[in-house]
């Protein structure tokens, strides 16, 4: 599939309109948005999402180049060697992975042992109750993280050896309602896409974390009425656009060229969309099937309760700490009735909205032209492994 140079190459799909204008507070509890949508407006949202994540990807295409040999000098994969001769020496130097394993040593002490997570308090504490306090939530923390997420601690040290290889890797931390548990899972850099030029993660407006599922994850997330059934479902065709980083690692592990994958790849993408109709867009989280953009779910990404802020905040704080202090009971409902009064008031519009954030970004060291994907040690040590690969390679040969 060809490359697409540059994002100002691909065309930008207008955000759809929707017809139906959802409530704040149905917005919230409503577990997918898309099943009040028709056709014609999922089809829309989707090729939306799926037309942000081709422009997110393409504009990050230099770092992705320099990083696909940086993953292929790290992992030892070697090509078939024609020159000099057939059977030419082909011995690849593993310095770039001796150096990320050497940073991963030094770094991996800050996680060893079973106390991970540590607490400080603040202020003044006579009577040892916030030292206490900071204690326990640090025991809790510790415990959730080394014995009811198993797959915690190998899934840090894949993090930060990623960051190390290519400069930047991700967690993705949430509550998984199956195990019962907060999960805090490794997302390599080719699975976690957003703008090249944004600032930081936390402030773009678009982020897609590309997720493979197969067949049966795909039926039990429409059993239990989280995604929409796709009507006669295809096979997984071929990608939109091509992920350079993904087909690396592909071609190293042995799925390169053996046909379609089997996996569906479904687009996450957590952004903006205004769903109510007041011209503020909303955080959510809408996944879409990437080679048909078909909606499976959109969600929320926010509680109305401290997420949302709006213009009459302040006085309803008022009047509720007002009543909270009223010992006159005529007081008390006078003030709980202005409270309400205010915050029904027409003028009590949203001025912004505080997303929950999923991902944390791990940098090995800052990117030099202000990108928010880092520089690792593949980009920095990679001309010199490939100096010193030529080197021995030309010993044997002679």
């Amino acid at each position: 599939m060809e490359m697409i140079a540059d994002a100002e190459a691909v065309a930008i799909v207008p955000t759809p309109e929707i017809k139906k204008k959802f409530k704040i507070k149905d917005i919230v509890r409503d577990p997918n948005l898309a099943r009040h949508l028709n056709q014609d407006e999922r089809n829309a949202i989707g090729m939306w999402v799926v037309n942000g994540y081709v422009r997110d990807l393409s504009s990050r295409i230099v770092w992705t180049q320099r990083n696909a040999e940086a993953i292929k000098l790290a992992l030892q994969f070697k090509e078939d060697k024609t020159f000099p001769w057939t059977g030419a020496s082909n011995v690849k130097f593993p310095l770039v992975t001796i150096a990320a394993l050497q940073f991963l040593a030094r770094i991996s002490i800050l996680t060893k042992g079973r106390r991970i997570a540590r607490y400080e308090y603040i202020g003044a504490d006579p009577d040892g109750k916030k030292l206490a306090r900071a204690n326990r939530i640090s025991l809790h923390t510790s415990l959730q993280l080394v014995d009811e997420d198993v797959a915690w601690l190998d899934s840090d040290e894949q993090c930060k050896f990623g960051a190390a290889l290519v400069g930047s890797a991700f967690k993705k931390t949430y509550f998984d309602p199956v195990q019962g548990t907060n999960i805090s899972e490794y997302v390599p850099a080719q699975y976690f896409v957003f703008d090249y030029h944004c600032k930081h993660v936390d402030k773009t407006l678009r982020a897609t974390h590309c997720i493979g599922m197969n067949a049966n994850k795909i039926r039990e997330r429409v059993a239990r009425g989280l995604f929409i059934e796709e009507e006669n479902p295809q096979t997984p065709g071929p990608e939109t656009i091509a992920n350079l980083l993904r087909v690396t690692a592909d071609e190293i592990s042995g799925l390169w060229n053996q046909g379609a994958s089997e996996e569906y790849r479904v687009l996450e993408q957590h952004c903006w969309f205004d769903f109510d109709g007041d011209g503020y867009a909303e955080p959510y989280i809408i996944s879409v099937r990437e080679d048909t953009g078909h909606v499976y779910r959109i969600v929320a990404r926010f509680f109305d309760d401290g997420d949302v802020h709006r213009v009459n905040d302040l006085a309803v704080r008022q009047y509720e700490g007002m009543a909270l202090k009223a010992s006159d009971p005529k007081d008390k409902s006078r003030y709980e009735r202005l409270a309400q009064e205010m915050e029904d008031a027409s003028d009590n519009k949203i001025v912004r909205i505080d997303p929950v954030k999923y991902f944390t970004k791990y940098t090995f060291i800052p990117s030099p032209d202000g990108g928010a994907y880092g520089l690792g040690l593949g980009a920095l040590l990679g001309p010199v492994n490939a100096a010193v690969d030529t080197l021995i390679n030309q010993l044997i040969d002679a």
